[in-house]
């Protein structure tokens, strides 16, 4: 079973039982998926809790209901709220007023859809967004130097497993730079807050930079690292190809450890599209 009908199952067995209990618990069997992968993935595509998702579809469904002039305690228990005061707290923690006030002299509001998985590339177990478009100032990056072949890199990532397992912090950070064209390895910096005698600094320019986010259900380890690279390297290429950019093969990349598990993992890359000084 593929990430993408798992997470699929899962939203559509919400929109079934919106008027039932539903619990993590049955969530996860649903989906097959443990508890910590599935507040991940409801993290990364709603930006909510399951259990906030779950009550913000409720309330989305209870308005044409709510419009067409039915009791509250009839909308509230038809939407799978048990209690009317329970809907109605609900519905003003999320929308600023009560339904009442709403139905009578309310404004337009906004609702939280069912997410959309078409703009997502995907492999068996993760998947990547689509790119965000960010503008940064410039800053640097310093810490330990290592060179590694191509291959060690791109495709095998060998650098940032290493780099994961040396990591002594929450958050994981580093970059990558190409060596003298016709040279099959790269410089890879790994972020060190604490400076050494050994430490190089790297400085980035201030400019625009294209953000592609990965997540997976699967640690990160050899095969792990290795699904990544081959899908962030098909993607990335892909997309400044697409958009006619070029591409100079350099990148940064983070890992916030604490999102992360034996069987889920979340890896951000950048990489720069546009210089401004």
């Amino acid at each position: 079973m593929s990430i993408v009908t798992q997470i699929n199952n899962t939203f559509e067995y919400i929109e079934k039982n919106l008027n039932n209990s539903i619990s993590l618990e049955q969530l996860s069997l649903t989906a097959n998926l443990s508890i910590f992968q599935l507040i991940r993935l409801f993290d990364r595509f709603t930006g909510m809790t399951p259990m906030a998702y779950i009550r913000a579809r409720r309330l989305a469904t209870s308005l044409p209901q709510l419009l067409a002039g039915d009791k509250i305690l009839s909308v509230a228990l038809d939407c799978g709220f048990q209690y009317e005061q329970s809907y109605i707290r609900a519905f003003k923690d999320s929308y600023g007023i009560t339904p009442a006030r709403f139905r009578n002299y309310g404004d337009s509001i906004e609702i939280v859809e069912v997410p959309s998985l078409e703009r997502f590339t995907v492999s068996a177990d993760g998947m990547i967004g689509e790119a965000k478009l960010l503008v940064r100032p410039a800053f640097t990056i310093s810490g330990e130097l290592r060179r590694y072949h191509n291959l060690d890199n791109l495709l095998w990532g060998k650098s940032l497993l290493e780099g994961i397992e040396r990591c002594t912090s929450t958050i994981y950070t580093a970059a990558c730079k190409n060596l003298s064209p016709g040279e099959f390895s790269q410089h890879y910096l790994i972020q060190n807050k604490t400076n050494t005698i050994n430490s190089v600094e790297w400085r980035f320019a201030s400019g625009q930079w294209a953000s592609f986010e990965y997540f997976g259900l699967h640690p990160l380890n050899g095969t792990g690292v290795t699904r990544i690279r081959i899908l962030m390297s098909q993607v990335i290429g892909n997309w400044f190809t697409d958009n006619a950019i070029y591409w100079d093969g350099n990148f940064t990349e983070s890992v916030n450890l604490d999102k992360c598990s034996d069987n889920y993992c979340e890896v951000t890359f950048t990489c720069h599209t546009q210089k401004f000084s």
